[in-house]
């Protein structure tokens, strides 16, 4: 996508289940792992031959803004969770209480649950790419 003559690509960064997961096997074996999982490298292959200034990714639920190659990487960390309300609601509800039972019951207590935030993308009048976070406040 072109904007304010930038162009920009966006994806949401989802990978392979075996891409996903082999740092945490990584790990598990004692090797060094890349806290990224190769996302940033991946990132610049799938729009290598897009000639873009910026990708916007998600997928993470972890800020981050770094240029890499030239390239602007941005993850805005949009996030949010289930609240205890919607947890008993999924027990409760039994065509999905299978899928949602296990992820929802690893999730932290509301008071320990990262502020949700959203991330601005912001073109200069001398053309210079730049971005900052915005927390957003909770809503119980």
């Amino acid at each position: 996508m072109s904007v304010g003559g930038k162009h920009i690509g966006l994806t949401h960064g989802h990978r392979p289940f075996v891409i996903e997961k082999r740092d945490r096997v990584r790990k598990l074996l004692g090797f060094k792992t890349d806290p990224w999982n190769g996302m940033f490298g991946d990132l610049l292959r799938w729009f290598k031959d897009d000639a873009i200034e910026a990708i916007v990714f998600g997928h993470w639920h972890r800020t981050y803004s770094g240029v890499h190659d030239g390239v602007l990487l941005f993850n805005p960390d949009a996030r949010h969770a289930a609240l205890a309300d919607d947890r008993a609601t999924a027990f409760r509800a039994p065509s999905r209480a299978a899928g949602l039972a296990a992820p929802l019951r690893s999730h932290p207590p509301p008071e320990c649950r990262p502020i949700p935030t959203v991330g601005r993308l912001t073109i200069g009048d001398d053309g210079a790419l730049s971005t900052d976070i915005i927390e957003l406040p909770r809503v119980m």
